[in-house]
């Protein structure tokens, strides 16, 4: 009965096999070809991760998410400051080059002003007569006088600008 499995019907012993066949396996030949790829490619060498390391991505790792959308909030509030700044210095600038054009315009104008003046001087010492031999020291007047003329309205313009930006702000 030792032969006999439960829930099975009885073999005879002829009907049994007798020994399970043995397969022989044969090992596959190794051969060492590297292609192309193998060959060019890098070696990747693990380097150990130095404990620093390690305790730092653990760190990054344990931030609460409340704190990191606190950060979050902090940078997008940095960058928007950092775009007013930007405009700010942008329309600053502007101001800038329109207080040079003004400046340029106005020596120009005090220029064409100045040329203008002494023509008609000149015009008008023509049409009066002078007794002969009467000579006129002519007075020039300093530089001074037109360089403080000119200071004073730019200083008047340079104000008004100031007064400008800072309605901007």
């Amino acid at each position: 009965m030792n032969n006999m499995v439960f829930f099975r019907k009885k073999t005879s012993l002829e009907e049994k096999p007798s020994q399970p066949q043995k397969v022989e396996e044969i090992p596959k030949p190794v051969t060492e070809t590297k292609t192309k790829a193998e060959e060019t490619m890098p070696q990747h060498k693990e380097e150990p991760v130095k404990e620093e390391e390690y305790q730092q991505e653990e760190k990054r790792e344990g931030i609460p998410l409340f704190v990191k959308l606190d950060k979050y909030q902090t940078v997008l509030s940095l960058v928007n400051e950092l775009k007013a700044t930007v405009f700010m210095m942008k329309n600053a600038l502007a101001v800038q080059k329109k207080l040079e054009e003004l400046t340029h315009e106005n020596i120009t104008i005090i220029a064409d002003a100045l040329g203008k003046l002494e023509e008609r001087v000149v015009a008008m010492d023509a049409e009066f007569t002078k007794p002969p031999g009467y000579e006129e020291e002519y007075v020039e007047m300093g530089e001074d006088q037109n360089i403080e003329y000119a200071i004073s309205d730019l200083k008047q313009k340079l104000s008004d600008l100031k007064s400008d930006i800072k309605q901007m702000i």
